[in-house]
């Protein structure tokens, strides 16, 4: 319960109450009280609000509005003179009632008291964030007592994140904790991102203190496979050891080495790792994430993440989607920072001029200017003060000029108030500032000073002055470069800072600059190009050096891959195809498009889906290039590809004729492409019902010893793993019930040992159907929420889609109706806006299934006319017997109650189940013709007739 008297909100139950009376509230009013009681004191946005009660249904403003009318009514709450919800003129709303409960082990709501001494935070500028200080402070506290916390602090730029999280960190410093603090900066890096480089730089930060020994320690033991990220930590021994034992990494292994680690050195002392700017976070880093939120077991750990709503919005980044995930499953807490009202303008400025009084007027024109931004705020005061116009003159804190001078000679726009202060700087600091602003947002001296043409040592002390007196650039540490140059490295205070330098560049000058430090830093890293790849590729994209930036692109997209940082690697990848294709044509040339087209396809077909559009250009460019090459290997990879877009956009027809060719390609090619083509084949032709053709090829699949070399190629899961999970379906419908659960068990234990996410979420999500078929509920929904989690992380619409499918049709026959359809139907969508159509005869059936259970006739009927439209027009037959004997249930309820708007007749209903039966024995699906009982239709139908 949460209360906030004279209400009482039942989450469990879904019900409001007012004392002992229950008030009655539509479905979208609901849920709209509990979005906002669930986050007090916060404000929540209309296009939060939108999102998660609307989803990606287009409403109006004006339905929210109405809902909350609605809802205000129900809370009998005066929007003029609110007690309960107030709203924020343009900008949102918030629960202000005090609320009671739940407790303090929710930490998507819980608010832990901070402690009577917490300590003052080291930063005396911060201001106007004690609320949100005693919040992290509180869930500090739980995390301390072994209850892992994840934190994200969300804010526009400059709302002063950075801020409140350094000050809370001075403050953890101060006390008597002792807590181990990692600290790492996303980057900007224009679409190609390093895996997991915040989290890298915050491990090495980590291993430079005391605690290095014990670090070092546990990272041999726990995590070799992130000390083997770290060049610069690794001993000659670590070296050799890390070549045998950990030469590349697996699927799911760097996440759980992670989650280990931190796990590991809690013990001894609490753990607070910050990951900044999130917004331009790799997705291996985002994915890190989540797994950290997500795992059960108790740890003394705090994750917080900053990041931007709208940067992520309107990058469609994948911090989005697991933001929506992990609060639903309510694993994380969020604290949203405002503007500063005026009042807390006015403390900022005291607190700054110590030991005078500040002008009300100095508090209200700094307040009308910057509308409370914090970074907007620092910025105009710094430039009033080099301009003369703000003074300190006998105690009192004053400016010089009228305000109308102030609105006309400093800009709104913070780009304008940049160029302000940069006409203040030196043209040496000038120099190194646009240099550094090629660079990006972090730099190391050496390329700086290669940019500059100065000597290392004194632009490492402009670089300097910048940081002390300035304030332009902050410190960033230390980095070695592989010929042992020690370089110190700094990153700019503020996003914004470099962006206005960098657009304000001759775009020659641009270009010049960006050939320099490449080739700087191309000559620096000479032996391990590879850890510095996307900034390579970068530079000589803004060079025009398509060559050089082609190389490093692909070397960035194969590191991604082997991290399973699949977005990323799509990211670096489809650059260097629009590069490609801009270059002479040669053999050479077709040569190396074909070698990143291989990998696109790889990532594409996992991250977007079988059926992609993009996907289908790329492979018939690759067939293209392979026939003029004449590589009948690189063929061959690109037919299987076409199997399974054609069979997973609902055309197995055409999917068949592809595999015909492909049979014959294998036989030229060697057991393993035999081996390959009999998998695919096999799939079609189960598939379609041809359950014979099926067992021959699927059944030589399993019994062959034939090895297969990377076995995941070329479309992510492997064969061996897919070959058993199909033929385990195909076993139970030929009603060989303990043959297909044990099949399944050998896919899912192959899936584990392969150590791939895509195979791992194949293989689950196949035993979850199959233990739905078995009416093994519990277990069903337990696999399906793994396929679920796991697709979630990585980015698999193929499994997701069909996994929630079969944790919805769980759930229904568990008590929870509604959610469960929800979710089939949401199943079926995200499969559909993918492309994907394979399969649909299962999944429309689960649905049929579901409303049966539920009494809903008139989308059971629509459900099973759904289906059996796509058997028709796709030739995919496998579950058209159990849709007939669906269909045949739905019209015999419909005739037994007489009144039903399709109601049938028992002829009909008869007619269907015969078509069933004949269906099921044409086909040998024996399981499916024993569900179709002469004269009795089974409990499901007695339920639903009443």
């Amino acid at each position: 319960m949460i209360e906030f008297p004279p209400y009482r909100v039942d989450a469990r139950s879904g019900r409001l109450w007012r004392g002992s009376q229950a008030v009655r509230l539509r479905p979208k009013a609901w849920e709209l009280l509990r979005y906002l009681v669930e986050r007090p004191g916060a404000l929540v946005t209309k296009d939060e609000l939108h999102a998660a009660i609307w989803g990606d249904t287009v409403v109006s403003d004006d339905t929210l509005s109405r809902t909350l009318a609605e809802l205000r009514v129900a809370l009998q709450d005066d929007a003029r003179s609110p007690r309960i919800i107030e709203t924020v003129h343009r900008r949102g709303f918030r629960f202000i009632a005090k609320v009671h409960g739940p407790p303090e082990s929710d930490p998507a709501v819980a608010v832990s008291d901070a402690p009577a001494r917490m300590p003052e935070a080291g930063t005396a500028t911060l201001v106007g964030r004690e609320a949100e200080m005693a919040r992290l402070w509180g869930l500090f506290r739980q995390a301390s007592a072994g209850q892992r916390q994840v934190v994200f602090v969300q804010g526009e730029a400059g709302i002063g994140k950075s801020a409140l999280v350094e000050a809370f960190l001075d403050a953890v410093r101060a006390s008597p904790q002792h807590a181990l603090i990692g600290y790492g900066q996303c980057v900007e890096q224009h679409g190609e991102r390093e895996p997991y480089m915040p989290v890298l730089e915050a491990l090495e930060r980590m291993s430079q203190g005391a605690v290095r020994d014990r670090l070092m320690a546990t990272l041999r033991s726990t995590a070799p496979s992130w000390l083997a990220q770290m060049p610069s930590l690794q001993t000659q021994t670590d070296v050799e050891r890390l070549r045998r034992g950990h030469s590349e990494t697996t699927a799911q292994r760097m996440p759980r080495e992670f989650a280990g680690l931190l796990e590991a050195i809690s013990v001894e002392r609490p753990v607070i790792l910050v990951l900044e700017d999130l917004h331009w976070s790799d997705s291996g880093t985002v994915d890190l994430v989540s797994v950290l939120a997500q795992r059960p077991e108790s740890a003394r750990t705090m994750l917080i993440g900053t990041y931007r709503p709208a940067q992520v919005a309107a990058l469609d980044h994948p911090t989005q989607q697991v933001l929506m995930h992990l609060r639903a499953r309510r694993r994380i807490a969020e604290v949203n920072l405002e503007y500063l009202s005026r009042g807390g303008v006015a403390t900022y400025l005291a607190r700054r001029f110590r030991g005078s009084s500040v002008a009300d007027e100095l508090a209200a024109i700094v307040h009308a200017h910057t509308d409370g931004n914090p970074l907007f705020m620092v910025v105009l005061v710094d430039h009033l003060l080099a301009r003369g116009w703000l003074v300190e003159r006998e105690g009192t804190c004053r400016l010089t000029v009228p305000g109308s001078t102030i609105e006309q000679e400093v800009p709104a726009d913070i780009r304008q108030l940049i160029e302000g202060q940069l006409c203040l700087l030196s043209q040496a600091e000038r120099d190194v500032l646009e240099v550094a602003s090629v660079a990006g947002r972090a730099f190391d001296v050496p390329a700086i000073a290669e940019g500059c043409g100065g000597a290392l040592p004194e632009i490492d002390l402009l670089c300097d002055r910048l940081c002390r007196v300035q304030r332009w650039l902050r410190p960033a540490g230390t980095s070695t470069w592989p010929d042992g140059t020690l370089a110190t490295r700094y990153m700019f205070g503020h996003p914004q800072y470099q962006l206005a330098l960098y657009d304000r560049l001759p775009p020659g000058r641009r270009a010049a600059l960006h050939q320099r430090i490449g080739e700087c830093l191309e000559a620096g890293y000479a032996t391990r190009t590879q850890e510095v790849s996307s900034e390579l590729a970068w530079h000589f994209q803004g060079c025009h050096d398509q060559r050089r930036a082609i190389v490093y692109l692909e070397q960035a997209a194969r590191r991604g891959d082997s991290q399973h940082a699949l977005g990323d690697a799509v990211a670096y990848l489809e650059p260097a195809l629009r590069l490609i294709a801009d270059l002479p044509d040669t053999p050479e040339r077709d040569r190396n498009e074909l070698g990143l087209r291989q990998l696109y396809a790889v990532a594409l077909s996992q991250s977007a889906g079988y059926a992609a559009d993009a996907l289908l250009k790329n492979l018939e460019r690759a067939q293209d290039l392979c026939e003029r090459l004449a590589d009948p290997a690189a063929l061959f990879d690109v037919h299987c590809g076409l199997v399974l877009l054609h069979s997973n956009g609902g055309e197995l027809a055409r999917a068949e004729l592809v595999g015909e060719r492909l049979s014959k390609l294998a036989e030229g090619l060697g057991p393993s492409a035999v081996l390959q083509s009999d998998f695919l084949r096999g799939g079609v032709a189960m598939w379609g019902g041809k359950l014979i053709a099926a067992e021959s090829l699927l059944g030589g699949v399993l019994s062959s010893t034939a090895s297969l070399e990377d076995g995941d190629r070329p479309y992510g899961v492997n064969p061996m793993v897919a070959a058993r999970s199909f033929e385990g379906l195909r076993r139970w419908i030929v009603g060989d019930s303990a043959g297909a659960s044990a099949v399944q068990e050998d896919a899912l234990a192959l899936s584990e040992r392969s150590r791939r996410p895509f195979s791992v979420a194949h293989a689950t999500t196949f035993s979850a159907l199959l233990r739905a078929f078995e009416e093994d509920w519990a277990e069903a929904e337990r696999l399906a929420t793994l396929g679920i989690d796991l697709s979630t992380e990585y980015g698999f619409p193929r499994w997701r889609g069909t996994a929630l499918a079969a944790h919805g049709r769980a759930l229904v026959e568990q008590g929870h109706g509604n959610q469960g359809l929800a979710e089939i139907r949401e199943g079926i969508d995200e499969l559909g806006r993918a492309g994907m159509r394979l399969g649909n005869s299962l999944l429309f059936s689960l649905l049929a299934g579901a409303c049966l259970r539920l009494k809903k006739l008139d989308e059971g009927l629509a459900a099973t006319d759904a289906g059996l439209a796509h058997c028709r027009d796709t030739a995919e037959r496998l579950f058209e017997a159990e849709l007939w004997r669906l269909r045949g249930a739905f019209v015999e309820v419909g005739a037994r109650r007489g009144k039903h708007a399709r109601a049938g007749t028992i002829p009909e209903a008869e007619e269907c189940f015969d078509r069933a039966r004949a269906l099921a024995r044409a086909q040998g699906a024996h399981m499916l013709g024993q569900r179709v009982r002469p004269g009795n239709v089974g409990p499901a139908v007695r339920r639903a007739s009443g």
